[in-house]
């Protein structure tokens, strides 16, 4: 009787002292969840709008090459998306040789993607200034765009903290 007293004391006591240890692994294992939860969100968003952006490069959906075109499985009710799927595979292929291979296809992507809002901003300059901003005009009232108006800049502030937080996280690891 007294080394089951004993163990069940001795029990208890390892209960009380790992006890917050417990509440801190469920904490961080639920954070880390949600990093993975956010990361996918917005990853597919990504991958998923590749696509049309790439049938334009390519001329229209009719000119992308059959084995990247979007198609619907009907009795599914889904899409299917080729591209979207083979970027991801591209990225997470990346993301596991290494930090310092990933980093450095980051800056190449970041370059790029400064380049071309640097471009666009200049070449919508030009033209804006050149016909007057025509056709520019903003709506007015409390809520002007709606529900609609209002997800677009929620998803807009989402991706964008998506997109810091991946950066920032990426540089604490270099």
């Amino acid at each position: 009787m007294g080394l089951i007293q004993c163990s069940c004391i001795g029990f208890g006591m390892l209960l009380a002292s790992d006890s917050s240890f417990v509440i801190a692994l469920s904490i961080a294992w639920l954070i880390g969840w949600a990093l993975i939860l956010e990361y996918t969100i917005g990853g597919s968003a990504v991958a998923r709008g590749i696509s049309p952006n790439l049938a334009l490069f390519f001329g229209g959906e009719d000119k992308l090459p059959a084995f990247l075109v979007r198609y619907t499985i009907s009795w599914l009710g889904c899409v299917v998306d080729p591209c979207a799927a083979i970027l991801v595979f591209i990225v997470t292929g990346l993301l596991c040789v290494g930090i310092k291979e990933s980093t450095l296809a980051q800056t190449i992507v970041t370059v790029v993607n400064v380049c071309v809002m640097v471009f666009i901003i200049i070449a919508g300059g030009y033209l804006g200034f050149k016909t007057g901003w025509v056709g520019y005009e903003l709506q007015s009232g409390y809520f002007p765009f709606g529900a609609n108006g209002m997800l677009a800049g929620s998803a807009i502030v989402f991706f964008s903290y998506i997109g810091f937080d991946s950066v920032t996280s990426t540089a604490e690891e270099v």
